[in-house]
């Protein structure tokens, strides 16, 4: 059902946390876990918390650098996050 697939989207989009993390991917491109949390003055544990929930979605992915994690918002997703971002 297209309402379900829908819901599972916006869920995650619910939290301003997830919303500033959606915003500072779209404003800087690929960034490591540390840095996302730097700029969203959280701590890395609940970023990374933030950063698994957006990626279950499929509205974030990542690539590996060494031992750290750098995201990205997902190429498919990234028309919906800007117009999301837009109306903040």
């Amino acid at each position: 059902m297209q309402t379900k697939r829908i819901e599972k989207i916006l869920k995650p989009l619910s939290s301003k946390r997830r919303l500033d993390i959606l915003k500072v991917l779209k404003e800087e491109g690929l960034l490591p876990v540390w840095e996302i949390a730097e700029k969203i003055k959280l701590s890395i544990k609940a970023t990374s918390k933030h950063l698994l929930e957006l990626y279950h979605v499929n509205l974030v992915d990542f690539e590996k650098h060494g031992q750290e994690s750098h995201y990205y918002i997902t190429p498919q997703k990234s028309r919906l996050i800007k117009y999301i971002i837009s109306l903040l």
